[in-house]
């Protein structure tokens, strides 16, 4: 009898949950793809960017990984990206992401802009 594949990536999966549940982590639904065995977390509710981005970070700082911002190619003013982090933890596959709107893309690249002297 050979060992299932798909069982052993959700025991993974639920493994590295648990030990993410136990943590004192901002509040995200979680969901897994039982094809990718990818374990993905969003948080319920738009709060304001700068708790989205806390949220990121906090999740970044747990996974030892780097918060992203990921441009759609066909934006619209609801729906224009996400800042997310990807990892492997405990090895499971995690990303941990939210939303962006318009907004908040121009927000973040005008942060991310060099800043100009006044002449």
């Amino acid at each position: 009898m050979t060992a299932n594949p798909t069982l052993t990536g959700q025991q993974i999966a639920a493994r590295a949950l648990l030990d993410l549940l136990g943590r004192d982590l901002p509040g995200v639904t979680w969901t897994l793809c039982l094809y990718t065995g990818l374990l993905s977390g969003q948080p319920d509710h738009q709060p304001p960017l700068a708790d989205r981005r806390a949220a990121i970070t906090r999740y970044a700082e747990v996974l030892d990984a780097t918060p992203e911002v990921h441009r759609y190619r066909n934006p619209t003013p609801d729906h224009a990206g996400h800042l997310g982090v990807d990892a492997e933890y405990l090895g499971a596959r995690i990303r941990v992401w939210v939303a962006l709107t318009e907004a908040d893309v121009a927000e973040l690249d005008a942060e991310q802009a060099p800043a100009v002297a006044d002449a």
